[in-house]
Order: C-alpha cells, then sequence, then structure tokens
C-alpha cells in the first residue's frame, strides 16, 4: 500500500482531456503572428503581467513632474524654509525672556476692623509684575498691587439708640513684594510657583471710636490692622511686612505675548498663623522682551 502523501499518476481520462489542448498551441505555434511564449529559466519569477500584474516599477505619480506654483500664490518659494507656527511659539517659550505682565485682580481683604462686625471685605485693583531671569526654571519677581474696597457705615442699636460705631468709607490696600518664581515646566503652557517678602500700606476710613485711624489707641495700644500706636497715644498708618505666595497657570499665544491667571495670598509677617490676611485672584497678560 502507497503512502498517503504520495500523489498518484494523473489518470487516463485527464490525459484524454489534456490532448487537444496541446495540439492546438502546436497549431497556433505554425501559424505566423502566433510563436509560442520563449522558454523561462527554472527557478525565475515569471514576467507575464498576466499572472503577475503588479510585478515590476509602478507607475509613477503625474503631479511629480508638474513644477509647483510659484509664489505668491499661497506656496513658500523654493528657497525658504517652512516655519510653522508651533515651531516659532516652541523657540520662544524655550528662552528665558524678561516678562512683564499686566493683572486686573479681584481681592478680598480679610481684617477685624475696630466697630464692624464683618470681617470680609470685598474689592477690586490691579497689579504690575516683573520676571527676570536668574538660572533655568528659576526667575525674579517682583509685584505690586493696588486694591479699593468700599465699608459700609457700622451702627449699634441698642436701647432704643443709634450709634455710628464705623464710618463708611473705602478701604485700601497697596503694596510690594519682591522674591522668586519657579517654572514647573518651561514650554508654552507654564504652572509658576512663587514666593516674596514685601510692604503692604493699608488705609481704612477716619475713626469715631478708640483703634482706628487718628482716634485714641485701644487699652494696650492697640489699633487697627495697618495702624500703629504712636508716642502720643494715637492710631496712624504705618506700613506692615507682608509674606505672600502664589501660583500662576500660563499660556503663550504669541511670539512674545501670553495670557493666564494668577492667585496670590498674603499675611502678616510677624502673624504668619492668621492666613490669608488679603487674597488676590487676577487674569494676567504678559509681554516677553
Amino acid at each position: 500500500m502507497l503512502p498517503r502523501w504520495r500523489v498518484e499518476p494523473r489518470s487516463r481520462t485527464a490525459g484524454r482531456r489534456a490532448g487537444p489542448s496541446i495540439a492546438l498551441a502546436l497549431a497556433l505555434g505554425a501559424v505566423p503572428g502566433h510563436a509560442a511564449p520563449a522558454a523561462q529559466p527554472p527557478g525565475e519569477p515569471t514576467t507575464d503581467p498576466a499572472h503577475h500584474p503588479l510585478q515590476g516599477r509602478p507607475p509613477g505619480d503625474p503631479y511629480e513632474t508638474v513644477p509647483p506654483m510659484p509664489a505668491p500664490n499661497a506656496q513658500p518659494r523654493a528657497t525658504a524654509r517652512r516655519r510653522l507656527a508651533g515651531d516659532l511659539a516652541d523657540a520662544a517659550a524655550a528662552r528665558r525672556r524678561v516678562s512683564i505682565a499686566v493683572l486686573p485682580l479681584y481681592a478680598a481683604a480679610v481684617l477685624r476692623l475696630a466697630g464692624r462686625p464683618e470681617f470680609y471685605h470685598h474689592g477690586g485693583g490691579a497689579a504690575v509684575e516683573l520676571d527676570l531671569p536668574l538660572w533655568r526654571n528659576l526667575w525674579l519677581r517682583t509685584f505690586g498691587q493696588f486694591s479699593a474696597h468700599p465699608l459700609r457705615e457700622a451702627l449699634d442699636r441698642s436701647d432704643d439708640q443709634v450709634e455710628v460705631t464705623a464710618r463708611a468709607g473705602t478701604l485700601t490696600v497697596a503694596g510690594g513684594t519682591a522674591g522668586f518664581a519657579y517654572a514647573l515646566d518651561v514650554s508654552r503652557m507654564m504652572a509658576v510657583l512663587d514666593v516674596g517678602i514685601g510692604l503692604s500700606w493699608i488705609r481704612t476710613p477716619a475713626g469715631v471710636r478708640n483703634g482706628q485711624r487718628g482716634m485714641p489707641c485701644s487699652p494696650g495700644g492697640l489699633c487697627d490692622p495697618g495702624l500703629a500706636c504712636s508716642s502720643a497715644g494715637v492710631c496712624i498708618p504705618r506700613p506692615a511686612a507682608m509674606a505672600a505666595a502664589g501660583i500662576t497657570a500660563e499660556w503663550l499665544v504669541g511670539r512674545v505675548t501670553s495670557l493666564g491667571v494668577t492667585v496670590r495670598y498674603h499675611a502678616f509677617a510677624s502673624n504668619l498663623q492668621a492666613f490669608p490676611v488679603y487674597l488676590i485672584a487676577a487674569a494676567r497678560l504678559a509681554i516677553r522682551f
């Protein structure tokens, strides 16, 4: 018995069927204009396109031989280096530059003022920021701000009598800090942390009772924040040392222009536990030089 893998010879019926085809091929070879195909060397692939239509060099793109449109029809010149907007922005963002920013801001002063029951005083103002590059991602940052906070008149109603405990007016806060800013990553989008220390001038409305501006000091020489008891025993304005910490998110929208937001907290340097004393949240527009 033959093994299963051995191929059996063709049957006589298959041979009889192939006979007429062979005779027809020989007859066509004898007719002029019907030459038999040349024998293909063994082991080489056939070049007949009927068997291998994708064999050989593919047809070329006709547009490759057409010259480009001349400038300025929305195409750069042949000698110009193409630069995309992203390349320009990334290159400018990677450089350390001097930056100046203006910030319209919302401010909240968390201060307990004599004769007033509320201690959150909302307002608004503006700030200016200057950054000078020092080393890699580190900048020297100076920050100055001014804000105004309207205050209503405070009244004390007791025993059918009304007494004014604090006058209406405007609370103003002006100050500046100097410190360091560190960028977590120098790119088109940056997150910057900063700390600083400086001075702040807090001015309250004229007083009507002890401890307020222009009035005698309270027992123990106490006065409102931003005031100090003078040698004459009167509360007068005096700058206070302030410590600040903030975070900034900035996005480069042009080669030298960036937009972002800033949040900064301030506290008295002599009493850091009372935090925050002054809070600002601001939008920012910065220009780099």
